[in-house]
């Protein structure tokens, strides 16, 4: 029944209000934001007498809910220009490459953790000055890291061509004793012994 319907929406509007009066009170920007929407789409839903009803108090949080934006973003500003600033700032930094990208992760967790700006184009601008300056601060990592990897492909190589030399020596040998200039062998099929 449509009656009971009305009823319904009204009383979720009600609610919803009361809740985004709580975040907007708390600063919690991303909730509330998520409740304006809510409210709104019910408030449309509602008819055209009981929608006046919470009219103004809906225009009263939401131009709250603005402010809050705006101070928000006004106090974030200043911290997304240090961590680009942070940033910046580790691309001619000397320390060691391990440290170097520890860094690099902690200032980009900042970001993530900052949010974004209200004013989109500034928060995209500041995003691009943050990631370029990310990458170019990553270049001496990235080497390292190369360098690294072809080191551990060219030891995995080596264990790989020892082992095969040895399982070839096992299958030649049964028992025996083998000098070198370095030392002597002992060998059976289950060890073999070094006395360098």
């Amino acid at each position: 029944n449509l009656h009971n319907m009305q009823t319904s929406i009204s009383k979720d509007v009600s609610s919803l209000l009361d809740q985004l009066a709580e975040n907007i009170k708390a600063g919690h920007l991303k909730p509330a934001k998520a409740l304006q929407q809510k409210i709104r789409k019910n408030i449309e839903r509602l008819e055209n007498d009981q929608s006046k009803h919470f009219a103004a108090q809906f225009q009263n949080l939401t131009a709250d809910l603005t402010e809050l934006d705006d101070w928000q973003g006004f106090a974030a500003t200043p911290k997304f220009e240090e961590l680009c600033s942070d940033m910046e700032a580790l691309i001619d930094a000397d320390m060691e490459n391990k440290s170097r990208a520890d860094a690099i992760n902690n200032l980009q967790q900042q970001w993530k953790k900052l949010g974004s700006l209200p004013d989109k184009k500034q928060h995209n601008e500041l995003w691009a000055r943050f990631k370029k300056a990310a990458d170019e601060a990553y270049k001496p990592c990235q080497e390292y890291y190369d360098d690294l990897s072809k080191v551990r492909a060219f030891n995995k190589e080596q264990r790989e061509l020892i082992c095969s030399q040895l399982e070839m020596f096992f299958e030649v040998i049964s028992v025996g004793i083998f000098t070198c200039p370095i030392g002597y062998f002992k060998c059976s099929k289950t060890n073999l012994i070094c006395g360098l």
